[in-house]
């Protein structure tokens, strides 16, 4: 799984990046061979009173094809992070999930009947 962080009119720092790939990868580590990519873009949210918060957004590219994608505002980049991880994480495991079972699905549906 390839991992690439992207920041917007927020600083990246070392501590930042260090805890954006921890999470990213305690979230989807268990489906790091179901993916390919993983882009994860921070930025701060502007407005014309002041700040409206940070956003977190991630694209998870799931191998062979397939896409999840999930945007997060909060206030402060951690909580931000810390809720699209999460909900990543789940909408991956959805994701394939929905998959397998159309598999089945599809396995069912080939087996021939017995004759009687």
């Amino acid at each position: 799984m390839q991992l690439q962080i992207v920041a917007r009119n927020i600083g990246l720092s070392p501590s930042l990046r260090m805890l954006v790939e921890r999470r990213v990868r305690f979230a989807l580590g268990r489906f790091e061979t179901r993916l390919d990519r993983v882009v994860v873009c921070l930025r701060e949210l502007k407005g014309s009173r002041g700040g409206l918060g940070d956003q977190c957004r991630i694209d998870a590219r799931l191998h062979p094809r397939g896409r999840v994608h999930v945007e997060v505002t909060e206030r402060g980049i951690e909580k931000a992070v810390s809720a699209a991880t999460d909900l990543i994480s789940r909408r991956v495991r959805r994701g394939l999930d929905r998959r397998l079972e159309g598999r089945r699905r599809d396995e069912h549906r080939l087996t021939p009947l017995p004759e009687a």
